[in-house]
């Protein structure tokens, strides 16, 4: 296998182990000086002092990281990123004042998007999802969890999975997929039709296709017995969950958190200190999207509340219709600014945290042997840096051990 060295950076930062950040250490990150890296093929082989170098490794790539600073590929452990269509128009009357509850129950919103989604082709929705996926890698994501829930139906629901799998083949990214039919009411059915069609139907055909199942648990979208139906047959059938709860009203959906092994709670703009407490104890990493409460206008999450309770947090950028930054260090910019996280608490919910939350421990958001070589070069004197200048600062890719030429992957690997 290929060796190379990462050579002489200014600062390494290492994130803090997921068991070291329940225990309360989430502010925590080790910052190696004088290091340089050694990968070994696709994989980190060992964190080495860079005057020991010369002489004694034999290596086929030198990577000059002078000056620079290193961390571990970012994961954006939720998204939704495949879909079809704009909602500018909606972006314009948020901003005079109509409320997102108002489009989901006039049939836009969501459902403008589910439409917009039907009436495209797989390589109609690749080449959108690509243009943006591509943007998110460029600015330091390496891994990225997708939903589905723009289908609303077997077929299209199979068809945003098609779409992921096509992007993960072309695409120098690791792709976790997430089934989310229960996202909003397709127009034609009842409530009650739909559940049962999502629960009896769509999620037996295609479980084995995704690595999670989601529900939008929530004042206008799905009910909490609801979700406890669809969750129940999800466990049944073997599968992680993962959902979103409080991002419009606490509707109790953390109460399900007793019943099922919840690897993510993710939105939680309006959870009560009663369902923090719930979760408190427990394996489940809170997930806060600070993107979404900036295009909505909301109040925003205060980690503090989280962190102080050992509850690990991660951050993500949920980009959407709604949402459609592509840039993870405008999140974390977001993050730091709103919702009381230090960089160093960041740092882990950009790594550590949300590579437990999808099952990645010890493969991704991490420096240690044997590793995914997931790396970021960043063109930055301290970590903070990087989200305080987020639109000047440079961003070196290296996905699996190979550092990425974007500027050729831009030209190239849009369509299918």
């Amino acid at each position: 296998m290929k060796k190379k060295i990462i050579f002489n950076p200014d600062k390494i930062y290492v994130p803090e182990p997921i068991d070291s950040v329940r225990n309360g250490n989430q502010e925590d990150v080790t910052i190696l000086q004088d290091s340089s890296i050694i990968i070994n093929g696709k994989s980190i082989d060992s964190i080495v002092s860079t005057a020991s170098i010369s002489g004694r490794y034999e290596v086929d790539e030198i990577v000059d990281a002078t000056g620079m600073i290193i961390t571990p590929g970012f994961i954006d452990s939720h998204t939704h990123l495949a879909y079809c269509g704009e909602r500018s128009e909606e972006f314009v009357l948020r901003a005079r004042g109509a409320k997102y509850i108002d489009f989901l129950k006039s049939g836009n919103g969501i459902l403008k998007t589910v439409r917009d989604t039907r009436a495209c082709s797989t390589d109609q929705i690749v080449s959108q999802s690509a243009r943006r996926l591509l943007n998110h890698i460029r600015n330091g994501v390496t891994t990225v969890e997708v939903k589905t829930g723009y289908g609303l139906d077997l077929k299209n629901e199979e068809k945003l999975l098609d779409v992921m799998d096509i992007m993960k083949s072309h695409l120098p990214v690791n792709i976790v997929k997430t089934l989310l039919p229960l996202h909003a009411m397709p127009p034609g059915k009842t409530k009650e039709e739909y559940v049962k069609e999502s629960t009896e139907v769509i999620l037996p055909e295609l479980y084995k296709r995704a690595d999670f199942v989601d529900s939008f648990c929530d004042e206008g979208a799905f009910t909490k017995e609801e979700t406890f139906n669809f969750f129940k047959k999800a466990s049944e059938l073997g599968m992680a969950l993962r959902i979103h709860a409080d991002e419009i009203k606490d509707v109790g959906a953390l109460e399900l958190a007793d019943k099922f092994l919840l690897k993510s709670v993710d939105h939680l703009l309006h959870t009560s200190t009663e369902n923090m407490e719930r979760i408190k104890g427990k394996d489940i990493v809170a997930t806060i999207l600070p993107g979404t409460a900036f295009s909505l206008g909301e109040k925003y999450v205060d980690s503090r509340e989280w962190i102080n309770r050992h509850i690990p947090v991660a951050v993500a950028s949920d980009i959407s219709p709604l949402n459609p930054v592509t840039d993870i260090k405008f999140h974390g910019n977001l993050a730091i600014r709103n919702c009381s996280m230090s960089p160093e608490a960041l740092l882990n919910g950009l790594t550590t945290i949300p590579a437990h939350s999808l099952g990645l421990d010890g493969v991704k958001g991490n420096l240690n042997h044997g590793a995914d070589a997931d790396l970021l070069i960043i063109s930055a004197g301290e970590m903070r840096d990087m989200f305080y200048d987020w639109t000047n600062t440079q961003v070196t890719v290296i996905q699996e051990g190979k550092v990425l030429d974007m500027k050729k992957i831009m030209r190239k690997s849009i369509k299918p």
